[in-house]
């Protein structure tokens, strides 16, 4: 038994021995378990962290990029041109990747470091279409995108459901039936079509208009995606991709002009600002456009008047140009050459100029041009370099070189000579300029008579009269009948005529004069028979005896044939498309008893319509009444509304001349300002002298014009009431489209050209001005409607424009009151009020110009009321910065363009002509666009933006695999 039990005891004891291996090895295997699950999820959470660690570096570096993008945009130096062209878009461009998951590859990378790079992409927000906009054509891009099935049909009526969103609940812009804006006034009276229904100031015109958007329960996009909840239709991915590239919801383009400065708005410049202006575009012949822009533009018909520069075209040193050759006094270049030619004046007086170059005639083309190295492109004759004036140092001397590009598309390069303006004298001088108003003299009338001697009379019997030729005399005094002598004049126009006879000399002594039917008795030489005589046959007998005393010779030696004053008369023409009240009008020649004489009051002058303003319009005037002789009677076929008698201060005789052979004549309005003076110049007996409406020929320079022309047979011109208007238009008020430019005179007998055109709107437009209501009263004043304030007599009312309405800047300032009230102003300035001004008059459409202001956080402004009553409606400011909706050519798609009013081959040819980086800016756009497009489309045309968004992709890299990515979008209003 012992023995067993040892035996079982070994085995047991050996059992056991097994069983706590198995528990070593599994409590090891636990432990090793543990371990590796420990070393596993210790892994696994490095990965983790580094993962994570390496998403935040590429957020720091998609942030860190997208800030150098937005340095970039906000540092841009070229501030006037944006375009695919500047730094911070051709900086981050590529073919690298897609940045913002359009489908297109348009991106590079950017490494900061071996194992870091971004991808950046800069996309200009006013190269879409704002969906926010209400006056943009974004139907016609929705249609566009359809046809080009990038869009189902259910987007023709895309912006129909845009506009029925924006409008808020009640679908009216604004609340309902207000005048939201308080611009009603304004555009009443402001002479535009300002809602496009083809009516002029209409009443209700600003109540309930686009202008009045996100007023009252109106509504707006934040996003494009934002679209989902307008449509009753389900936008997909792919359209959602669409909307983007070709839509914003946000977009301001700056009114700035190629060199980055703040454009002015053309409609309120004096004469002397224009032309500063124009100068400073090139403008050739800038005194003449100067007056002529600013009479097209104003309401008043008050002439414009400029002192121009006289100048002298100085002689230049030719150094011998190989590829130029004379031609009377010009050159010309005939072979095209990148090669310059030189030419050097010297002796001239130091200081900045502006300076012109001129081939031989209008038109000419001259080159690339470079003077004391300011250089121009494609200067034409006539033109200036835009925006650079040139220096001319101590030395005297200018060099001007020229090259005849060969890719310029001409034929030949002619140049004569350059002209030079100082730039500290731009207005000045001896010559006089005018510009040419709505109503102008185009017709006088002023020598309805005939000379005719004796020489060119038939004698049908001497009686007792000798001589003979040039002069007959009777020395049989009481010699009678039998003394008799008979003298028949032929070839006179038939008609009633005023008579009058000649002697030898003043105090001669010419008989008893006998005409059938007229007669007279002791008439002395240059004496009018007392009535008229009328002519049937072409043919004029006349029969003088002398019954004078005894000793008394009678002498013969002409007469005079005439419709003074009754047929004298002067036409004018309202080339406008307006009715101009002329009454109490008058005309006027100095130093003549008989002027000034006056239309009388209620007389209006249609649009296009002729009136002849006559000394004896129907045979009824004073004096010369009831002789049969009168303009009605004299033209039969004018009409009697086209007939003016004017009222003189005098009482007309027969035989008066009114209206001299040679004298200034002008035509005042009821306030005495000039509206158009002419030169009168001799002219033919019985025939008038007259022009075409917009020849403004003025050989003295005294600012009248005197390149009258004369008849010719059959001539229409020359008949009155008879005019020609064809083709003339004429603004006589703001104008609101730079399409309206080309029809401004030149003051040459033409019109603006493109190229001026171009340059007028590279540095000025007519938009604006902003109108600001007066809800912002703080004291001052009641309120006596809607938009309408009223003071009496010595109160002063208070207003402050938040800076929010208005940007900080330089802005032209009008007050708009009840038409010749007096006020005084004060406009707060540097932590003061200044002292209130002296006191200023509303003019007759009731505005105060209160010239540039500087507008630094907000306008606060003082008005004290110096008479009763002084209503104020509104206030405005020239010019508009900003303009919401506005398309950058210069980075737009053809079909976003087609948001402005263009048309798609337009808009193609756009960018295939694009980019527009010099001075001109929009101004290029001027020959790509058809006049009717051009009217539809230039306020919504820009190469400027201040609203980007950037997208960036960062990215961490490690051994060449992505391990972190970042994408962002930042948005970016630059203004």
């Amino acid at each position: 038994m012992g023995a067993v039990s040892h035996n079982r005891l070994i085995m047991l004891i050996r059992n056991r021995k097994g069983i706590a291996v198995i528990t070593v090895i599994s409590i090891v295997g636990v432990a090793l378990l543990m371990a590796v699950a420990y070393l596993i999820g210790s892994r696994f959470e490095s990965r983790v962290a580094y993962l994570f660690l390496s998403r935040v570096k590429a957020r720091y570096v998609a942030e860190s990029m997208a800030q150098v993008a937005v340095a970039m945009i906000k540092n841009d130096e070229n501030r006037g041109i944006d375009g695919v062209d500047d730094e911070f878009v051709k900086f981050f461009s590529g073919s690298d990747v897609d940045v913002d998951g359009d489908g297109q590859v348009d991106s590079r990378w950017v490494y900061l470091s071996d194992d870091m790079r971004a991808a950046v992409k800069v996309v200009d927000e006013s190269g879409k279409a704002n969906l926010n906009c209400p006056f943009c054509h974004n139907q016609r891009v929705f249609e566009a995108l359809v046809n080009r099935g990038e869009l189902s049909k259910n987007y023709l009526k895309a912006w129909d459901y845009v506009l029925d969103y924006l409008k808020g609940p009640d679908g009216k812009w604004g609340k309902a039936g207000m005048d939201d804006d308080g611009d009603n006034y304004y555009l009443e009276k402001n002479g535009k079509d300002d809602d496009g229904d083809g009516e002029v100031d209409e009443i209700g015109e600003g109540v309930d208009d686009p202008g009045e958007f996100l007023f009252g329960d109106d509504r707006k996009l934040d996003t494009v995606e934002d679209l989902r909840r307008v449509f009753d239709w389900e936008i997909t991915p792919k359209e959602m991709v669409v909307l983007h590239r070709y839509f914003t919801t946000y977009s301001h383009s700056p009114d700035l002009d190629g060199l980055g400065e703040p454009k002015v708005n053309l409609n309120f410049l004096s004469p002397e600002e224009l032309v500063n202006e124009l100068l400073v575009a090139g403008v050739s012949n800038p005194w003449a456009k100067a007056v002529n822009i600013r009479d097209f533009c104003d309401k008043d018909l008050a002439r414009s008047e400029l002192y121009g520069q006289s100048y002298a075209y100085r002689p230049y040193v030719w150094e011998g140009a190989p590829d130029w050759y004379s031609k009377g006094t010009v050159l010309v270049n005939s072979t095209p050459s990148d090669e310059w030619e030189r030419w050097e004046w010297s002796g001239l007086a130091p200081g900045n100029y502006y300076c012109y170059f001129y081939g031989e005639k209008d038109g000419d083309y001259v080159g690339d041009v470079m003077a004391n190295g300011v250089q121009g492109q494609d200067i034409s004759s006539g033109e200036g370099l835009a925006g650079k004036a040139v220096y001319i140092g101590n030395d005297g001397k200018l060099e001007v070189k020229i090259r005849f590009r060969p890719n310029s598309g001409k034929n030949k390069a002619v140049f004569s000579r350059v002209e030079l303006v100082p730039v500290n004298s731009s207005v000045g001088g001896n010559k006089v300029i005018s510009g040419i108003e709505a109503v102008r003299i185009t017709e006088v009338y002023a020598h309805p008579k005939l000379s005719l001697s004796v020489s060119s009379a038939s004698l049908v019997h001497s009686g007792s009269w000798a001589g003979g030729e040039n002069l007959f005399y009777n020395s049989d005094a009481g010699s009678g009948r039998k003394g008799r002598g008979t003298w028949e004049f032929g070839g006179i126009p038939n008609g009633v005529y005023y008579v009058q006879v000649w002697g030898r000399n003043d105090k001669d002594v010419v008989g008893d004069v006998d005409l059938g039917w007229a007669k007279e008795e002791h008439m002395r030489s240059g004496q009018w028979l007392s009535s008229p005589v009328r002519v049937y046959d072409g043919t004029l007998r006349i029969s003088i005896e002398n019954n004078e005393s005894e000793g008394t010779t009678c002498y013969f030696r002409s007469i005079v044939l005439s419709q003074e004053p009754d047929a004298e008369f002067v036409e004018i023409c309202n080339i406008s498309d307006k009715e101009i009240n002329i009454g109490g009008w008058s005309l006027s020649v100095d130093g003549k008893e008989v002027f000034p004489a006056f239309v009388p009051m209620g007389v209006k002058l249609g649009p296009k319509e002729c009136k002849v303003l006559s000394v004896d319009g129907f045979d009824t005037t004073s004096g010369v009444a009831g002789n049969g002789l009168s303009i009605s009677s004299l033209y039969p076929d004018l009409l009697r509304s086209q007939i003016v008698s004017l009222d003189f201060p005098v009482t007309m005789q027969p035989g008066m001349d009114v209206l001299p052979d040679s004298d200034v004549l002008e035509l005042k309005d009821e306030n005495g300002a000039v509206v158009d003076g002419v030169d009168l110049a001799p002219c033919d007996s019985f025939a008038s002298i007259y022009r075409s409406p917009l020849d403004n020929t003025d050989s003295n320079h005294n600012g009248n014009f005197d390149g009258w022309s004369s008849p010719k047979e059959g001539d229409p011109l020359a008949t009155p009431g008879i005019c020609d208007m064809e083709g003339i238009k004429f603004a006589n008020g703001p104008i609101d489209s730079m399409a309206d430019l080309f029809e401004v005179s030149d003051g040459e007998g033409g019109k603006l050209s493109p190229e001026d055109v171009a340059r007028v709107w590279a540095r000025m437009d007519p938009w604006g001005p902003v109108f600001l209501p007066i809800k912002y009263r703080v004291s001052g004043w009641q309120v006596v409607g809607t938009g309408l304030m009223s003071g009496g007599e010595g109160d002063v009312l208070e207003l402050h424009f938040p800076p929010d309405e208005i940007e900080d800047g330089y802005y032209r300032l009008i007050l708009w009151l009840n038409p010749r009230c007096e006020v005084g102003v004060s406009i707060y300035s540097e932590g003061q009020w200044p002292p209130m001004s002296s006191s200023l008059w509303a003019d007759d459409s009731g505005f105060i110009d209160l010239n540039w202001v500087k507008i630094e956080g907000g306008l606060k402004l003082r008005i004290q009321s110096r008479s009763h009553p002084v209503y104020l409606y509104g206030v405005s400011f020239s010019p508009n910065y900003s303009i919401s909706g506005r398309i950058n050519v210069n980075t737009a798609t053809d079909l976003s363009m087609l948001s402005a009013g263009l048309s798609l081959p337009v808009a193609q040819r756009i960018v295939h002509t694009r980019p527009f980086s010099d001075f001109l800016g929009v101004g290029n756009l001027v020959n790509l666009i058809p006049e009717d497009e051009l009217r539809l489309s230039d306020r919504f045309l820009s190469v400027n933006s201040d609203s980007y968004s950037i997208a960036v992709i960062g990215q961490v890299l490690k051994r060449g695999k992505v391990k972190g990515e970042s994408r962002i979008w930042v948005g970016l209003d630059r203004k």
